[in-house]
């Protein structure tokens, strides 16, 4: 009887951490995607700040979006 009770436990135990396992990994997979989501709406929003040289056709955007920053 006490064997059996132990058994239990312990099976509960392991398939509570698997459960737990798969949770989190499916929580952290979904926080990583989120950020990266976030990170490259980011930087499709935000203009090119180009250094050095520059094309007429980059100066023209830089005017364009320093006008109109929405």
């Amino acid at each position: 009887m006490q064997e059996e009770i132990e058994s239990r436990i312990l099976n509960l135990i392991v398939s509570s951490s698997k459960f737990i396992d798969r949770t989190l990994k499916e929580t952290v997979g979904k926080y990583l995607a989120h950020c990266k989501a976030v990170k490259l709406n980011k930087a499709m929003n935000s203009p090119v700040k180009h250094k050095g040289k520059q094309t007429v056709k980059q100066l023209f955007e830089q005017v364009r979006h320093s006008r109109n920053p929405a």
